[in-house]
């Protein structure tokens, strides 16, 4: 009987949107292992990423995330237009940008999105269409209906925290 191959995850935490989703629920990011161990649980992670902007780099969790589990911060700061600085960060284009290369050129066969963020339902597509698995991690009060309707039609797991 061939042997299973062992499951390797590439993991993309937005880190914004988990924490307001934590926030919306009356409640506050405070330990991320929870949020790690459902991961761990079915495999190993060889290549992860926290998206963070610029504000929110000295959060406790988030330190967690680079001492505890050696995830690489991706800071991202915010939109410039011109001389404008808009009040919106950039995580979403380089989350996105940086998990379509690994989805593309990694050997990982699974993708872990930290995000119910609609913006990441492509990301999680593409995915899907090359063959890799998809997690989505979110939270319930915060996910994407497209997310949800992806779980439905078996192309992506959702774990709602």
């Amino acid at each position: 009987m061939p042997r299973k191959k062992p499951r390797t995850f590439a993991v993309f935490f937005d880190y914004k949107n988990i924490a307001d989703g934590f926030y919306r629920n009356g409640d506050k990011l405070k330990n991320v292992d929870s949020l790690i161990k459902i991961i761990l649980e079915q495999g190993e992670i060889v290549f992860a990423f926290v998206f963070v902007p610029e504000h929110l780099v000295n959060q406790v969790p988030l330190m967690q995330l680079t001492y505890e589990y050696r995830f690489i911060v991706v800071l991202c700061p915010r939109q410039i237009e011109g001389i404008i600085t808009k009040d919106k960060d950039t995580v979403d284009p380089i989350m996105d940008f940086l998990g379509h290369r690994f989805v593309e050129h990694s050997k990982v066969t699974d993708i872990a999105i930290f995000s119910g963020d609609h913006a990441f339902v492509e990301l999680a597509n593409y995915a899907f269409w090359r063959k890799k698995r998809v997690t989505v991690i979110a939270n319930r009060n915060s996910i994407s209906g497209r997310f949800l309707q992806m779980a439905q039609d078996e192309k992506i797991e959702v774990v709602t925290v």
